[in-house]
């Protein structure tokens, strides 16, 4: 069965902030949008945004995890989201916000 091409591309780029990623991810994955991929862009985080993100990987298919080599700032981590993303349109979101409404 061929997976239908997700309506939006959610472009998250990580770069240390566990105290907040784990939030933010669930945030995006209880929307009631549910045809969505989550790209989320690690920027060779030093501290466990990249474990927390890869562990959340593993529970929906939904997120696409990118773990770059080095830091090399939120500008082509942005970037290298929008050579993976699938989707018919893109939006960011900042590893540290939490999307409040229910409604995307």
């Amino acid at each position: 069965m061929k997976m239908k091409c997700p309506s939006i591309s959610v472009i998250v780029p990580v770069y240390n902030c566990e105290r907040y990623i784990q939030a933010c991810l669930q945030s995006l994955l209880a929307q009631t949008l549910q045809n969505f991929e989550l790209i989320v862009v690690d920027d060779a985080s030093t501290d466990r945004s990249g474990e927390i993100c890869a562990a959340m990987a593993t529970t929906d298919s939904r997120i696409r995890l990118v773990q770059l080599q080095e830091n090399s700032g939120a500008g082509m981590a942005r970037n290298r989201g929008m050579e993976t993303a699938t989707g018919r349109f893109l939006t960011f979101v900042d590893g540290d916000d939490v999307a409040l409404s229910q409604n995307i």
